[in-house]
């Protein structure tokens, strides 16, 4: 079962929808966690929120959206077929500013 924070995260750059593939507490999984969240405390002041799928009890999200690897990061912008994947324990903060970019 997955857990859902909010529906649909708003940023001042637009509509985004976040959804974090992990599996279960296992290491790397929650450090994304934690990096997402200092991410969005950082660049969002704290208005940043996703679904979370746990693999090891929902695989079936994570087959039909061919998630193969954990942590994985999927942002989809709202009104686009635009899909963007980040791999990882999500510490590359440069790449997850550049795929959620904000206003000026």
């Amino acid at each position: 079962m997955s857990r859902t924070k909010k529906e649909t995260p708003v940023f001042s750059s637009g509509r985004f929808r976040l959804r974090l593939f992990v599996a279960g507490n296992e290491y790397n999984s929650v450090l994304a966690r934690r990096n997402l969240q200092d991410f969005c405390k950082e660049h969002f002041g704290g208005e940043c929120t996703w679904e979370e799928i746990d693999i090891l009890e929902d695989s079936a999200v994570a087959l039909k959206e061919n998630i193969l690897v954990t942590p994985t990061l999927e942002v989809r912008t709202d009104g686009a077929e635009t899909r963007m994947l980040v791999f990882g324990n999500l510490t590359d903060r440069e790449r997850l500013a550049a795929i959620m970019p904000r206003e000026t």
